[in-house]
This record gives C-alpha cells, sequence and structure tokens, in this order.
C-alpha cells in the first residue's frame, strides 16, 4: 500500500469512528526560506469576517473535473486478465511462480529491472514533450534536480514549480547549493495562491521556525482559497498518456510499473500545523476559530483528496459546525470508505503487486485521481454503486 493509500484509509477509518486527528508528517519538501512577503501577503491580525458553518441540506462539492487532462485512456489496449490464484505469483508478462519461491524472487528482480529500463525510456522521450509539465515530470523521474529547478526559477506554472520542489527534497535535506537553493513554498504560494496545499507547506516551515502569526498568515491565505490540491498528482497522468502507443504492451506495462513506483514515493501534503493551530486550547479565538472554520470548508468541500476530505470534518467539528452538518459528512465518509475497501476499486498493495490485473488496475485508478481528483473518483464509485449519502 502507497503513503497516500495508506493515509486515505486511515483517515477515512479514523474519522468514521470519531477518533482523535490524524496527521501526515510528511511535508512537501522545499528549499530556501519560505516567508511570504510583498502583496500576496494579506495580514491576518485584524478580526476576519464572520463565518457561516455549512448548510445541514447543502451537499458537499467534489472539485470539477480537470479540462486540462485529455481523455484517451492509455491502458485501454492492455489485456484484461483474471487475478492470479491464491498461493501463486504473478510477474506481468513474466511468468508466475509459487508465492515466496526462489523462482517468484528471481521473477520480482526481473521485474524491476524491466521496469527501470522501460522508465527511463519512456522519460528521455518525454523529455522531448512541447509540455512543460511533462518535461518537469521526466526530470523529476530522472533526477535532474538542478535543471529542473533552473527551469522553475522562471517558470509561472505552479505545476512545473511543485515538480520541482519535489525533486529538489528527495532523499531528504534539499540542496543548499545549485538552483534548488533559490526555491521555496513561499514563491510556490505566490505562484499558486487560491491552492491551499502551498499555504500549508508555509505554515509548517514557518511553524519549524517558531513564527506562530506566520502559521496564523499562512493558514488564512489556505482559509481562503478556492480548491486544495497537490499538483503533483498529474505526473501519474502526464507520465503513462507519454507512452507511445506502438510500443509493445508488455514494454508499455513494464513502463507503468515504473511510474506508479514513482507516484507512490512523491511526498504528500502536511496539516499538522493547521491541526495544532486549531486545536481546542486555541479554538475560543475568534480569529482562529473563523479560520479554522473557513480552512475547514474548502479541504471537505472543495479539496481534491480523500484526506482532504477527512481532516476537513475533524477541522470543522472541532471549529464548532453543526453537528446534523457534520453528521452528513460523515455519512459521506463512511460511503467513501466503502468505496476504498470495494474489491473491484481499492488499489490496496498496489504499485507493489506484480500480476497484469493489479498493474492494469493500479493504471487505471491512478489515472483516475489525476483527472478528476480523488474525492471525486470516490463521489462516482459511490453513485455507481449505489451507497446512501
Amino acid at each position: 500500500m502507497t503513503r497516500r493509500q495508506a493515509l486515505t484509509a486511515t483517515v477515512l477509518a479514523l474519522c468514521a469512528a470519531s477518533a482523535g486527528w490524524l496527521v501526515n508528517d510528511h511535508a512537501p519538501p522545499a528549499a530556501g526560506g519560505a516567508g511570504v512577503t510583498g502583496p500576496a501577503a494579506a495580514s491576518s491580525s485584524a478580526p476576519h469576517a464572520a463565518v457561516t458553518p455549512p448548510d445541514t441540506a447543502a451537499v458537499p462539492s467534489a472539485p470539477a473535473s480537470r479540462a486540462d487532462i485529455g481523455p484517451a485512456d492509455p491502458t485501454a489496449r492492455w489485456p484484461v486478465t483474471p487475478a492470479p490464484r491464491p498461493g501463486t505469483v504473478e510477474v506481468c508478462h513474466l511468468g508466475t511462480a509459487p508465492e515466496g519461491s526462489e523462482q517468484a524472487k528471481a521473477l520480482a528482480a526481473l521485474a524491476q529491472q524491466q521496469a527501470q529500463q522501460a522508465g527511463e525510456a519512456l522519460y528521455r522521450l518525454m523529455l522531448a514533450s512541447p509540455d512543460a509539465a511533462t518535461r518537469a515530470a521526466a526530470q523529476l523521474a530522472l533526477d535532474q534536480k538542478d535543471e529542473l529547478a533552473a527551469t522553475a526559477r522562471q517558470t509561472l506554472d505552479p505545476t512545473v514549480y511543485a515538480f520541482a520542489l519535489q525533486a529538489c527534497g528527495r532523499g531528504g535535506t534539499p540542496p543548499r547549493t545549485g538552483h534548488c537553493s533559490q526555491l521555496s513554498t513561499g514563491q510556490m504560494a505566490r505562484l499558486d495562491a487560491g491552492n491551499a496545499v502551498p499555504w500549508l507547506a508555509v505554515a509548517i516551515q514557518a511553524e519549524a521556525r517558531g513564527d506562530q502569526g506566520g502559521v496564523a498568515e499562512a493558514l488564512h491565505r489556505a482559509s481562503l482559497a478556492t480548491t486544495s490540491l497537490q499538483r503533483e498528482v498529474r505526473l501519474a497522468d502526464l507520465a503513462l498518456s507519454a507512452i507511445p502507443p506502438d510500443w509493445p504492451v508488455p514494454h508499455a506495462m513494464h513502463a507503468a510499473t515504473s511510474v506508479l513506483q514513482l507516484q507512490a514515493s512523491l511526498a504528500v501534503p502536511s496539516y499538522l500545523a493547521a491541526v495544532r493551530h486549531c486545536a481546542a486550547e486555541r479554538i475560543h479565538d475568534s480569529n482562529v476559530q473563523q479560520t479554522c472554520s473557513r480552512l475547514a470548508q474548502v479541504l471537505a468541500d472543495h479539496g481534491d483528496s480523500l484526506v482532504d476530505f477527512g481532516i476537513g470534518i475533524k477541522l470543522g467539528a472541532r471549529a464548532g459546525w453543526p453537528a446534523a452538518s457534520t453528521a452528513r459528512y460523515a455519512r459521506l465518509q463512511q460511503a467513501y470508505q466503502q468505496t476504498q475497501t470495494d474489491a473491484d476499486h481499492q488499489a490496496d498493495k498496489l504499485p507493489q503487486a506484480t500480476s497484469c490485473h493489479a498493474l492494469r488496475a493500479a493504471a487505471q485508478t491512478a489515472l483516475a485521481h489525476a483527472r478528476v481528483g480523488e474525492r471525486r473518483y470516490a463521489e462516482q464509485m459511490r453513485l455507481r454503486l449505489g451507497l446512501a449519502d
């Protein structure tokens, strides 16, 4: 199970059971200072406008489909195969072996070698793409961090900048020299001011500096956002869609394995600063309460992921949303949890699973999440399964 899948499943389970806070301790990587300066930094010291809690009759709206991503399905020509028999390991297009056997281990090692080779060939092709985000995804995959950071310093594209932050943060502490040292979450927030995700990263870095005013400011800006979207989730679609249609299917599926492994390795947003800022001992402050209530609505109503949805519900409950409203969200959450555990739709154990059946399912799930958002995809599955809200 990937970090994102594990976090999503745990958030849904804990929030549905009204358990304590669940947060993610992986902040989006960044180099340099993350302070917000200039016209983008609006003061949060003055009392904020009153916040109206969600109407109990209102249905939380999932994010709109992203019109900038094409509809073609790169997995359409992949074979539809059954799941492997119990006790048997299938390594896609390479063979089967008894589970736990030396033969199975040898097949898995060969599969990893094939994935690395096919993935590198794909990423080299992507470097020649006319699309800046596709080239940036390839540079991330090929660990061309300094070249990507140099591009990011000149870009107005938040997806390219987000890929650069990921590249510069891979392996731990971001480099203190070169172009990576010139990137910051503050600049990312300025490029993507209507998105809560970079402001949450700015809040994390302000908290690390002991700058509580910076935390409050960043979360205020996050609460004014119109979406909460990790831009890097597009990587799977950009890369899978770049697989040449004339590649042999086995080669294409080996490349897809590399793409899914890279997607699973990406750092995911941290909500720690928001959770601590909205703690029970602080929520009596009117400014804090209003910021937390607004941020909860951004995450629950306009968040791209199910983690956003779950954290939003908990922040809203802490900020004093009406019980009837939080109960409606909780029912949706339970329905989404069922779509996550349904055998036809979950991506559990992927992309580590090696069968063609599992790889196809994982690729299609990653594409759906990238193209319409994890939250909207869960809503589509809820309706398809006939689950009540």
